[in-house]
Formats: C-alpha cells, sequence, structure tokens
C-alpha cells in the first residue's frame, strides 16, 4: 500500500514542512510503548493485589507512565498544530505571490470560488490534519506491542486477534476509497454554490431590479446546495458503517477469546484476564483509526485543490 497516496497528508509534511518530523513520529512512538506498557503494569498489579495490602512497585511505575504520557502528550499536541498552521501559512503566502503576479485577464481564467476556498477552507483542513495523523501513528503503535503481548500469553488468542484486525483494515480502506470519492464529487458543487453566494452579493442591485432573475439565481442555488448536501450524506453513510463495524467486530474479537478459546484450549483460562485487558487496550486505538477516515478523506481532498490551483497558476504564467 503506498501510505504516500492514501494519506496525501505525509506526502504533503515530506514536500512543505521546513522542519523533519522525526522527533514527531518518535514522541508518538513512545507515547505508545507507554500506553501498552500500561497493560503489563496493571495486569502485574491486579495479579498481586490484596486486601490491606499495596504495591509500591506496580503503583509508582503507572504514575511514572502517566506523567510522562502527559508530557509527551502535551509537546506532541502542541508542536503538531503549530507545524500544521506553518504549513498552512506557506502555502497561503506562496499562492498569494503567485496571484498577485497573474495580470487581470490571467486572473478572469480562474474561478474565484476555487481561490477563496483553498484560501479558507482548504489550508485550515490541512493544519488540523496534522495532530490526528500523530495520534493515529501512536494507536499503531498500542496495537503492534498490544499484539505482541498477547502473542506471549497466547499464540491462539494472537492469530484470532491479527486475523480479525487485517480482515477490519480491508474493509476500512475499501470504505476510505468511497469516502474520498464522494468528497471530490461535493466540491464541485460546492464550488458552484459559492459562485452564486458571490452573484448575490456582487449582483446585489440587479437583482433586486430583476426578480426573474433573482429567483432563477435562488432556485440554482438550492438546487446545487441540495446536490452537496446528498453527496456528503453518501459520504458520511460509509464512515457510519466503519464506525459500527468497527465496534460490532472488535467486542466480536473479546467474545472469541473469552467464549470460545478457553472451550477449545486447556490452560487458556489462566491468562483470560491478562488476554481480556490487552483486547480492551486495542479497541479505542482501532476505533480511533476508523474514526479518522473522514478527516484524512477531507485532507487528501483539499491537498489535491490546493496543487489543482498551483498548476493553473503556473500554466497561466508560462
Amino acid at each position: 500500500m503506498d501510505i504516500n497516496n492514501k494519506i496525501r497528508i505525509v506526502h504533503l509534511f515530506n514536500k512543505e514542512g521546513s522542519e523533519s518530523g522525526t522527533n514527531l513520529v518518535l514522541i508518538s512512538f513512545a507515547m505508545g510503548v507507554l500506553q501498552a506498557s500500561l497493560i503489563a503494569v496493571i495486569n502485574s498489579a491486579s495479579g498481586t493485589a490484596d486486601y490491606g495490602s499495596l504495591n509500591f512497585r506496580n503503583f509508582a511505575l503507572f504514575i511514572i507512565i502517566i506523567l510522562l504520557f502527559v508530557l509527551c502528550f502535551k509537546h506532541l499536541q502542541t508542536k503538531s498544530f503549530l507545524i500544521g498552521e506553518k504549513i498552512a501559512h506557506k502555502i497561503r503566502c506562496r499562492l498569494s505571490n503567485k496571484l498577485r503576479k497573474c495580470s487581470f485577464q490571467e486572473l478572469e481564467k480562474i474561478n474565484p470560488s476555487d481561490v477563496f476556498m483553498v484560501f479558507t477552507n482548504d489550508t485550515n483542513i490541512i493544519a488540523q490534519s496534522f495532530p490526528i495523523l500523530f495520534m493515529i501513528i501512536q494507536g499503531i503503535v498500542v496495537v503492534i506491542f498490544s499484539l505482541i503481548y498477547i502473542a506471549v500469553l497466547s499464540r491462539p488468542a494472537f492469530f484470532v486477534s491479527l486475523c480479525s484486525i487485517s480482515i477490519g483494515m480491508v474493509f476500512y480502506l475499501k470504505q476510505a476509497k468511497d469516502i474520498d470519492i464522494a468528497l471530490q464529487a461535493s466540491t464541485k458543487f460546492q464550488g458552484k454554490v459559492f459562485d452564486m453566494i458571490s452573484d448575490i452579493i456582487h449582483g446585489f442591485k440587479e437583482l433586486k431590479i430583476n426578480q426573474n432573475k433573482n429567483d432563477e439565481l435562488y432556485k440554482d442555488l438550492v438546487s446545487n446546495s441540495e446536490k452537496v448536501k446528498d453527496i456528503k450524506v453518501n459520504a458520511i453513510l460509509p464512515i457510519v458503517r466503519v464506525t459500527l463495524f468497527a465496534n460490532i467486530f472488535f467486542y466480536m474479537l473479546i467474545a472469541i477469546v473469552v467464549f470460545v478459546l478457553p472451550n477449545l484450549i486447556s490452560e487458556f483460562s489462566d491468562n483470560l484476564p491478562k488476554l481480556t485487558a490487552a483486547l480492551l487496550f486495542i479497541v479505542p486505538p482501532l476505533t480511533n483509526v476508523g474514526g479518522s477516515i473522514p478527516v484524512f478523506a477531507n485532507s487528501n481532498n483539499a491537498i489535491d485543490k490546493v496543487y489543482s490551483l498551483e498548476k493553473k497558476l503556473d500554466k497561466i504564467q508560462e
């Protein structure tokens, strides 16, 4: 799978970023390791818990892990927001510079709505995608280390978990593609709605005089807005399916491990509480991956529109 094609925000970061993302990736990795290590600490503490006695070692480890996680989380979120805004600022400045060098005749070749949408909407979408990108990296690390922990406890549980996650990822990628296509289709009609609103504002006096033209423009605006609504509703349905599928699928995974495998494998129940805890740690990050579909679909669409506008500006200046 080409990650730059599926999540184009990665390619954008490599191309537009003025600083290396290695530190943020390492922090995301460290957060994932810290979160995954909580499983071992919690399972160890639960195995030695007794009335009237506190396991200071496990308690201290728990507090240290939480404190380190909070510090990493604060740094990661702050830095990723800053990187996103810097890249958005860089894109706006570069496009503005190309726009101001165009002649009036050249600018007439470009749809004004394309320019305004890129500057007001698309660059903001791009900036807001970066914190989510690094949080998804952290979630993937949690899943990987949790699976390693499960493999140590029980190989059958590991293979069941791995197969379940693989099937879920195939479903995820299929739905992500459908959402991406739907959002690209809605962009065309969004631009038409923007153009019509612009016509209403700039041709206000003429529309007040010519009622027929006023009514016709309004009908076209409502029609295109209706199409945007229908397309976006159709794009939301795959998101609902992914969220529903993820929750049902992974809780069924827990059900298989808790109810089925103990009846098929002797001595499996010895590690059942630990396996259940590990699986419960896996569910939230996997659900977050499903929830990131619309975010990355929107960012893919926004990035395409940015570079499409830039190509148009470069072409008319040749």
